[in-house]
């Protein structure tokens, strides 16, 4: 946030990108990968475009990325978590260890009209429903990462809602190495 960009203009460019159209099943609440990429253009006009720093966009979107956006950017190795700590035997073990008792839980949280679950009941499962000590902050963290790409984002936007089981398998792992991180290396 400076001169050129407050938060009205972030609203505005919000807006701008994600104008629907009627046909659109997708919801106005929120962005797809490249609605994304076109408010970080239009932040970038605006910042630096409009304001005669640069000359072409490419040059502003450029120098928005690299002074505004990596600098404060903290990147979490969404891949490598699962090839060093997932993806393990030892993980593996005790996943088929418990299977009967997870799959129990997950159905717990289904219902007759719902078939997978979403993040309110991973929530009330690591808050309400247990002493797990988990904030909603990793809660959040864990959804979103253990998530499948979704392959058609504007039909199939209500997957990156729920969790198939085996993205719940992976929420659990997730779950219990940011409640557990640092407690002890044979947990790290």
């Amino acid at each position: 946030m400076d001169n050129a960009i407050n938060i009205s203009t972030v609203d505005r460019t919000f807006i701008a990108a994600n104008l629907k159209v009627e046909s659109s099943t997708a919801p106005s609440n929120g962005l797809k990968r490249y609605e994304f990429l076109e408010i970080i253009v239009r932040l970038a006009n605006i910042k630096y475009l409009e304001t005669k720093i640069v000359k072409t966009f490419s040059d502003a979107t450029e120098k928005l990325i690299t002074e505004c956006i990596l600098p404060n950017y903290q990147l979490e190795p969404w891949q490598e978590f699962r090839d060093s700590k997932l993806w393990t035997i030892d993980v593996n073990d005790i996943l088929e260890a418990n299977m009967m008792q997870l799959k129990k839980l997950y159905e717990h949280y289904k219902t007759p009209t719902k078939s997978l679950i979403e993040m309110e009941d991973v929530i009330n499962m690591c808050t309400r429903d247990s002493n797990a000590n988990i904030s909603e902050k990793d809660i959040h963290f864990a959804f979103g990462y253990c998530q499948m790409t979704v392959a058609n984002e504007e039909r199939h936007y209500k997957q990156y809602q729920s969790l198939q089981f085996v993205e719940f398998l992976e929420f659990i792992g997730r779950i219990a190495h940011a409640r557990f991180k640092g407690a002890s290396a044979e947990m790290n």
